[in-house]
Protein backbone atom coordinates (compact mmCIF):
# COMPACT_ATOMS: atom_id res chain seq x y z
CA UNK A 1 0.00 0.00 0.00
CA UNK A 2 0.95 3.42 -0.34
CA UNK A 3 -0.36 6.66 -0.76
CA UNK A 4 0.41 10.47 -1.40
CA UNK A 5 -0.77 13.26 0.55
CA UNK A 6 -0.60 17.16 1.00
CA UNK A 7 2.15 18.71 2.87
CA UNK A 8 0.86 18.59 6.61
CA UNK A 9 -1.13 15.86 6.35
CA UNK A 10 1.21 12.94 7.07
CA UNK A 11 -0.68 11.78 9.91
CA UNK A 12 -4.01 12.05 8.23
CA UNK A 13 -2.74 9.82 5.64
CA UNK A 14 -0.77 7.47 8.35
CA UNK A 15 -4.45 6.83 9.50
CA UNK A 16 -6.33 6.22 6.76
CA UNK A 17 -3.69 3.74 5.05
CA UNK A 18 -4.10 2.31 9.20
CA UNK A 19 -7.88 1.99 8.47
CA UNK A 20 -7.76 0.61 5.14
CA UNK A 21 -5.09 -2.08 6.10
CA UNK A 22 -7.48 -3.32 8.97
CA UNK A 23 -10.25 -3.76 6.72
CA UNK A 24 -8.85 -5.49 4.31
CA UNK A 25 -7.47 -7.90 6.99
CA UNK A 26 -10.93 -8.04 8.15
CA UNK A 27 -13.04 -8.11 4.86
CA UNK A 28 -10.64 -9.03 1.88
CA UNK A 29 -11.23 -8.24 -1.52
CA UNK A 30 -14.22 -8.64 -3.54
CA UNK A 31 -14.29 -11.26 -6.44
CA UNK A 32 -14.92 -7.96 -8.73
CA UNK A 33 -12.05 -5.52 -6.87
CA UNK A 34 -9.25 -8.40 -7.89
CA UNK A 35 -10.61 -8.95 -11.24
CA UNK A 36 -10.63 -5.24 -11.95
CA UNK A 37 -7.20 -5.40 -10.69
CA UNK A 38 -6.05 -7.72 -12.40
CA UNK A 39 -7.21 -6.48 -15.60
CA UNK A 40 -5.56 -2.95 -14.62
CA UNK A 41 -2.46 -4.40 -14.08
CA UNK A 42 -2.64 -6.52 -17.65
CA UNK A 43 -3.50 -3.21 -19.78
CA UNK A 44 -1.22 -1.38 -17.83
CA UNK A 45 2.14 -4.12 -18.75
CA UNK A 46 0.44 -4.10 -22.46
CA UNK A 47 0.99 -0.57 -22.99
CA UNK A 48 4.54 -0.78 -21.53
CA UNK A 49 5.04 -3.67 -23.75
CA UNK A 50 3.37 -1.71 -26.49
CA UNK A 51 5.09 1.43 -26.05
CA UNK A 52 9.10 0.26 -25.28
CA UNK A 53 10.57 1.73 -27.88
CA UNK A 54 9.28 4.85 -26.68
CA UNK A 55 10.18 4.58 -23.68
CA UNK A 56 13.04 6.71 -21.52
CA UNK A 57 15.70 3.98 -20.05
CA UNK A 58 15.35 5.79 -17.23
CA UNK A 59 11.65 4.27 -16.68
CA UNK A 60 12.74 0.96 -17.18
CA UNK A 61 15.44 1.36 -14.49
CA UNK A 62 13.01 3.06 -12.08
CA UNK A 63 10.81 -0.42 -12.60
CA UNK A 64 13.35 -2.72 -11.72
CA UNK A 65 14.36 -0.02 -8.55
CA UNK A 66 10.34 -0.57 -7.48
CA UNK A 67 10.43 -4.25 -7.50
CA UNK A 68 13.81 -3.98 -4.89
CA UNK A 69 12.66 -4.54 -1.51
CA UNK A 70 12.70 -1.55 0.56
CA UNK A 71 15.07 -1.38 3.31
CA UNK A 72 15.45 1.19 5.96
CA UNK A 73 17.73 4.13 5.16
CA UNK A 74 19.82 3.72 8.52
CA UNK A 75 23.75 4.54 8.56
CA UNK A 76 25.71 1.28 10.02
CA UNK A 77 27.39 1.70 13.21
CA UNK A 78 30.29 3.49 13.74
CA UNK A 79 33.09 1.03 14.22
CA UNK A 80 32.98 3.06 18.22
CA UNK A 81 29.70 3.20 19.02
CA UNK A 82 29.80 -0.45 19.36
CA UNK A 83 33.50 -0.85 20.63
CA UNK A 84 34.27 -3.86 17.50
CA UNK A 85 35.92 -2.59 14.29
CA UNK A 86 34.75 -5.06 12.49
CA UNK A 87 31.22 -4.13 12.54
CA UNK A 88 31.75 -1.56 10.55
CA UNK A 89 31.73 -3.72 7.59
CA UNK A 90 28.61 -6.11 8.55
CA UNK A 91 25.82 -5.21 6.68
CA UNK A 92 22.64 -3.55 8.36
CA UNK A 93 19.08 -4.29 8.31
Amino acid sequence: MDAAVEDGKLEDGVGVLATEARRLREFGFTAAEMDRAKKWMAAFYERAYNERDKTESGSFAQEYVDQLPRRTNRAPASPTSTGSSSSCCRASR
